[in-house]
């Protein structure tokens, strides 16, 4: 009889594994749909999503989380919690992408030539001659007032290269910075 008690979960266990079910669904819902695509969820999850992103209604929304949470507790979820691990890892590794691309072109800006030879240096597969441009257009605006428009195309130069540099990187263990 005690082997019995033993495999039936308690009320408290229960009420963690629901708590644990809708913070999943909670990530779930707050993906983009590029993210959400990624998953793997069955149709009638994905379509009981899709519903609780149009819902405005609170009380609608509200039974609608309860209905996600209903459908996962049918799934195993541990496949679905993997992949949106992996995901976090994508969305960390595009910030750091994102801040090192931002911090680059600040150095840029107020150091000119010299933070160039260090990029260049740490990613001799930039185009050396358009960022020169871009970083000599830049600072002549900056000394006649003009606005800094040019400033996003110059992140716009730099972060794909970050980026390549970054994937390179994760194989090595090293970052630029």
């Amino acid at each position: 009889m005690s082997d019995e008690h033993d495999k039936i979960p308690s009320r408290s266990q229960r009420k963690r594994e629901a708590d644990r079910l809708q913070a999943v669904g909670e990530k779930i819902l707050g993906l983009t749909d590029a993210r959400l695509a990624q998953l793997p969820l069955p149709d009638a999850l994905r379509q009981a999503i899709e519903i609780a992103r149009k819902l405005t209604q609170r009380g609608a929304l509200r039974r609608q989380r309860q209905y996600i949470g209903r459908l996962m507790r049918e799934l195993d979820v541990s496949e679905l919690e993997e992949a949106l691990q992996g995901l976090e890892g994508e969305d960390a590794d595009d910030r750091a992408v994102f801040h090192a691309a931002e911090r680059w072109r600040d150095r840029l800006v107020m150091e000119g030539m010299p933070a160039l030879e260090d990029f260049f240096n740490a990613y001799p597969a930039a185009d050396r001659q358009r960022l020169r441009q871009l970083v000599v257009a830049i600072r002549a605006d900056a000394a006649s007032g003009k606005a800094p428009r040019r400033h996003r195309e110059l992140f716009r130069e730099i972060r794909p290269v970050v980026a390549a540099g970054f994937e390179q990187d994760q194989d090595t263990g090293k970052m630029h910075g």
